[in-house]
């Protein structure tokens, strides 16, 4: 049932991944938290396909790898985020929200799971190329 929502509390992001908070033994498993798929208490009916979307390790690994050709290709030598999160999409690495574009990248960005990225006063992300040159 309902509650209180305390949306700066939240340990995770809506597509499953995990904020870094060094909390640890704070939750009991309960039957519904036990459920396979995607989220938990979820369906795929009722799901956008985009919030399906669990990021592995190794898709973390290739996500990163290719944000680095996206920003190492462009003469700014940097990336916008919701443009990478176009060519993700289209790549099939990371499948794009309709609704909100740019929004799984960003949850990645948030979770401090994207390599060289910079998070600027207008609220805009940006991937470095790490590339030396």
């Amino acid at each position: 049932g309902g509650g209180l929502v305390l949306p700066f509390a939240n340990r995770q992001v809506s597509a499953g991944i995990r904020k870094p908070h060094g909390i640890t033994g704070s939750t009991t498993m309960t039957p519904r938290s036990r459920v396979p798929g995607p989220l938990a208490g979820s369906s795929a009916d009722t799901t956008p396909q985009w919030r399906m979307h669990r990021a592995r390790t190794a898709d973390v690994t290739e996500i990163n790898a290719a944000l680095q050709r996206f920003a190492c290709a462009d003469p700014s030598r940097e990336v916008r985020a919701v443009d990478a999160a176009r060519e993700l999409d289209r790549l099939g690495l990371l499948r794009d929200s309709q609704d909100r574009p740019g929004l799984p990248l960003r949850q990645l960005l948030r979770a401090g799971r994207i390599d060289h990225a910079r998070h600027e006063s207008n609220r805009r992300w940006f991937i470095r190329c790490s590339a030396h040159q």
